[in-house]
């Protein structure tokens, strides 16, 4: 049951790192079309407001949308090359010398009382 507790606690911060930073590029993607709406009424007497400002807002909808895919995608690849990263780390470590050791002593065994 400790094995599992240890496990599902490892998944629950990956969880929930992942959703926090869901939420947070959620907020900006979506802040994100506010610009060219305040641009459209802005420049309303200068640009056709049907036209240009239906193209820019979608263009921008569109691109945060890609944008905040190809963050997601590299983040989800960075969480799972993460172990991939350690392994190779660890197996390139040199393994510790032993010390004083030698393979032909006898380990000291408890007194019998």
């Amino acid at each position: 049951m400790e094995r599992i507790d240890t496990n599902s606690r490892a998944y629950f911060f990956l969880f929930s790192t992942a959703r926090w930073f869901g939420l947070r590029l959620d907020l900006v993607v979506s802040l994100l079309p506010l610009v060219p709406d305040i641009l459209a009424v802005v420049l309303r007497h200068r640009i056709d407001p049907s036209a240009a400002a239906a193209l820019s807002i979608r263009y921008c909808i569109t691109l945060t949308g890609l944008f905040q895919w190809c963050i997601r995608q590299s983040t989800e690849a960075k969480h799972f090359m993460t172990s991939a990263e350690r392994i190779h780390e660890y197996d390139q470590l040199v393994p510790e010398n032993q010390g004083n050791s030698n393979e032909n002593d006898v380990p000291i065994q408890p007194a019998n009382d």
